[in-house]
């Protein structure tokens, strides 16, 4: 086996029947396609020379890995880890590229003169990667659910604070709003990360499983946008396995005006949207120890939780 560089368009294909066959052997792993993965490894935050390594051996690529750097507010920068790799050869796989991300994180620390915190995700139905994360010496930071809601036939009532009205965001003028609002709806939150109007125009251009219309906002009565929730359908994976799922992927109230029902309001209009779609069920994310009472949230509207990924981390001197 050797770890090679990643060749752009040459690789794609390789590269999406690694992250498939993952999803076959284990449901909890998601599925892609080409477009998809090109637009996720062409992320304004991933180095596309240095950032992306190819496991092969005998002329199969096995696995592969990506970093994205971040720069957090307290000074620290955080490398996030994407690794991907076939099911039947993980264990011996996962090791060599997570040492590249490693690597990589290293250089960094070295070259800005401060410490690197380094983070990957990992379902907990894998064991193998569990067992050589320990091995690395990464400690459990954080746990995160995946939580999953039946869709009605009929829609719900979404009623907010008055004045307050639900919209999809009218074009890419937008976006400059949307990422205030998403900065100041997440600040508080676990390890939080700015987003920026380079990241978000970029899943607003190039993402296929992006929706407009259901890029929802809470307008205020002053015309301030107060809360949003990100719906999105990944119509090829829906195809490849027959279901009709869509996927709550952002849902956010700016810390100002929580309590008022926002949270609630937006979680309604999100699940109404993706029905309209003609979804049959709505799967979302969230922070297990999430302060802002998220989860009761989402149980309220039926969600259960469907599996775990704990988020792991590890500490890069410089």
């Amino acid at each position: 086996m050797e770890l090679r560089a990643y060749r752009g368009e040459a690789d794609l294909r390789s590269l999406v029947d690694v992250v498939n066959s993952a999803a076959l052997a284990d449901t909890n792993e998601g599925r892609t396609d080409v477009e998809e993965l090109r637009s996720d490894l062409s992320r304004p935050d991933i180095d596309q020379e240095q950032g992306i390594a190819v496991a092969e051996a005998g002329g199969l690529v096995t696995g592969f890995v990506f970093t994205m750097v971040n720069d957090s507010p307290t000074g620290t920068p955080t490398v996030h880890v994407g690794l991907r790799s076939r099911p039947e050869s993980s264990a011996e796989l996962d090791l060599p590229l997570i040492q590249f991300a490693l690597k990589g994180a290293q250089e960094i620390a070295r070259q800005r003169r401060r410490p690197v915190e380094v983070l990957l995700p990992v379902n907990d139905t894998r064991i193998d990667r569990v067992t050589v994360m320990n091995e690395l010496g990464f400690e459990v930071a954080r746990y995160f659910f995946r939580m999953r809601a039946p869709l009605d036939p009929a829609p719900m009532k979404c009623v907010g604070p008055e004045g307050y009205h639900v919209r999809s965001l009218s074009d890419e003028s937008e976006l400059i709003r949307w990422v205030e609002l998403f900065n100041e709806s997440f600040i508080d939150h676990w390890h939080f990360i700015p987003q920026t109007i380079s990241q978000a125009t970029h899943f607003a251009l190039h993402d296929p499983n992006y929706c407009p219309d259901g890029d929802l906002v809470a307008v205020a009565p002053d015309g301030t946008f107060a809360a949003f929730c990100q719906c999105v359908i990944r119509k090829n994976e829906n195809e490849q396995t027959g279901r009709f799922d869509g996927w709550m992927s952002l849902l956010g109230t700016r810390c100002v005006l929580r309590g008022l029902g926002l949270g609630r309001m937006m979680l309604g209009a999100g699940m109404n949207y993706l029905r309209s779609r003609g979804m049959k069920a709505v799967h979302l994310g969230v922070d297990a120890a999430n302060p802002t009472g998220a989860l009761s949230l989402y149980e309220s509207f039926g969600f259960a939780v469907t599996h775990r990924r704990i988020a792991f981390v590890k500490y890069v001197a410089c």
